[in-house]
């Protein structure tokens, strides 16, 4: 993960787990994340119309549209790398009373002038359920969110199995949902 997704993830994460103090929980928050990344080569820049001609992985090409609030597209070249990181995470913890039922923010950081093309967005949404049941050794929980919406889901991660497993009906959750995009140029070799 680059430096600028990290930064994003963390500033994300913290946001949404540090909306109450960890005094009155029976455990720590619980989190699982998952990132995956892409890469193309690329082929051609038409600065005119700001379209970059890009090869992926398979051999197949993809021309985009960059929009002015990228900078430095005049540095990139034909060969160059341009890697794209997506990541997931989930992160669940014990509510504190009187929390907000649902709260949203988002995030974004982009490279200075001068520097190599790169950039992060970062959207978070936390959202208070109550527990109604716990399936088995903790691999799958029902809930009911802030709209009043049922939902059973399975849990496969073994942290967040470990944290469903001391849930109780009635409990209230914060679950705080992450998705984080960065984008970076590297030279070409």
């Amino acid at each position: 993960m680059s430096p600028l997704t990290r930064r994003a993830v963390a500033g994300a994460v913290l946001l949404g787990l540090s909306a109450g103090s960890a005094g009155a929980q029976r455990s720590g928050p619980a989190v699982t994340s998952r990132t995956e990344t892409a890469t193309a080569v690329v082929e051609s820049v038409d600065m005119t119309r700001r379209t970059v001609l890009l090869r992926r992985e398979d051999g197949s090409l993809l021309t985009m549209r960059v929009g002015p609030e990228v900078r430095n597209l005049a540095q990139v070249k034909p060969g160059d790398r341009v890697i794209v990181e997506h990541t997931e995470a989930i992160a669940a913890r014990m509510a504190q009373p009187g929390g907000a039922s649902v709260v949203a923010a988002e995030a974004d950081a982009r490279r200075a002038l001068g520097e190599r093309p790169g950039a992060a967005v970062a959207d978070a949404v936390r959202v208070r359920v109550k527990i109604d049941q716990v399936f088995g050794t903790g691999d799958q929980v029902s809930f009911t969110g802030p709209s009043g919406n049922k939902r059973t889901i399975a849990v496969r991660s073994p942290q967040m199995q470990e944290f469903v497993r001391r849930l109780r009906p009635g409990d209230e959750v914060d679950v705080t949902f992450l998705d984080v995009v960065a984008v970076r140029v590297e030279p070409a070799p």
